[in-house]
């Protein structure tokens, strides 16, 4: 391909758009990736920034379930902690604070 042997001996920045990821392996060296207003430099081929993209999403994923499991969490233990009734003994996180009334 005369365009990877361009690349290969060219200078400077060169920026390709392609879909074929065999070209974009033979040629990239760093992907910027366009998503939600943002730009994403990922250093390496194609199959690299696949990789390393889908293990962002991976990790993001993670900490978004374990951010949802703590507020649930502490949803239901405040939710629990105002139906009970201040017993210092029981409720060591209501033990300084005012009685809720009930309606």
């Amino acid at each position: 391909m005369v365009l990877s042997v361009l690349e290969q001996t060219w200078p400077s920045t060169i920026l390709v758009v392609s879909h074929d990821r065999e070209f974009l392996n033979t040629i990239a060296t760093d992907i910027l990736h366009l998503h939600s207003q943002r730009i994403e430099p990922y250093h390496g081929d194609y199959d690299t920034f696949v990789k390393t993209k889908t293990e962002r999403l991976k990790n993001q994923q993670r900490e978004y379930d374990a951010q949802k499991e703590y507020r649930d969490h502490i949803q239901v233990r405040l939710l629990f902690d105002l139906t009970l009734p201040c017993d210092r003994n029981l409720c060591g996180l209501r033990a300084n604070r005012p009685v809720w009334p009930r309606s």
